[in-house]
């Protein structure tokens, strides 16, 4: 009796060792392989006593005008879209198509976001939600690059998958690189 539960203990273990550390790797390959996006932030000072140290991150397009845009496919508030990106002069991406299903062969990176807004809507803008609007840090680094943030100094940079799920992998300012993700 004692053997069998040592075994499964032993196994238990492994097993969840194995996860971890899978979660660890995909992460990892994730940074290494994604196509690299970098993104303007607005400034935006937080302040949540409960969720720990983190610089709110505002994309700057999270806004698109309308004009500037190709709308294709309809979809509606809260659904999943595709943002296709392309550089500006200053090398941030800027989007030029919001897809309502991911394109097979699209000609750059493509972001997945949510509509918060509809595609003919009455605003002259469309509104997009990332999932890339916080950046955790220790206490000291999170305060100075909140400064930074507020100033519109702060950028950042993304691993873009085939799948438009983006992951936070460096921040820049003044677009040089300040801070990048290590692999482990």
């Amino acid at each position: 009796m004692n053997r069998l539960l040592i075994a499964g203990a032993v196994i238990a273990a492994l097993v969840q060792t194995a996860w971890l550390g899978s979660i660890v790797y995909q992460r990892a390959q994730f940074l290494a392989n994604g196509q690299e996006v970098r993104i303007k932030v607005e400034g935006y000072d937080p302040r949540d006593l409960f969720r720990g140290h983190y610089v709110r991150l505002r994309p700057t397009i999270r806004e698109v005008p309308r004009s500037s845009v190709t709308i294709d496919g309809d979809f509606s508030y809260n659904d999943t879209v595709y943002v296709l990106v392309k550089p500006d002069e200053d090398g941030f991406a800027v989007p030029v198509t919001v897809y309502s299903e991911l394109p097979e062969n699209p000609d750059g990176p493509i972001i997945r976001a949510v509509a918060r807004s509809e595609p003919k809507g009455s605003t002259e803008s469309l509104y997009l939600n990332f999932p890339f609007t916080r950046y955790y840090a220790e206490k000291r680094r999170a305060l100075a690059l909140e400064d930074f943030n507020r100033d519109g100094q702060l950028g950042l940079i993304l691993a873009v998958s085939e799948t438009g799920t983006g992951m936070i992998k460096g921040l820049t300012i003044d677009g040089e690189v300040f801070y990048e993700e290590g692999l482990y």
